[in-house]
């Protein structure tokens, strides 16, 4: 497979993947079957797009809402 270019501030987007593959190993971590994905390609149109999913217990519903809010956090 051919590299990927992603365009944006290197640091910024280091802390995104790096806090979603955090977030993502404490869903699992107690897990005996935990399973973790990453996933990277371009679509059709030449986008970049990544997957990050896991077999953790997922977010609550009634907290969804709120993921993208800027520091918000369900840890202590």
């Amino acid at each position: 497979h051919l590299p990927i270019t992603v365009t944006g501030y290197a640091g910024l987007l280091n802390i995104v993947w790096m806090n979603l593959l955090v977030n993502a190993m404490h869903a699992v971590e107690k897990k005996p079957d935990g399973l973790l994905t990453l996933r990277c390609w371009q679509d059709a149109h030449g986008a970049t797009m990544v997957q990050v999913q896991d077999n953790g217990c997922g977010i609550p519903a009634e907290i969804r809402h709120r993921i993208f809010d800027p520091g918000f956090t369900t840890k202590g």
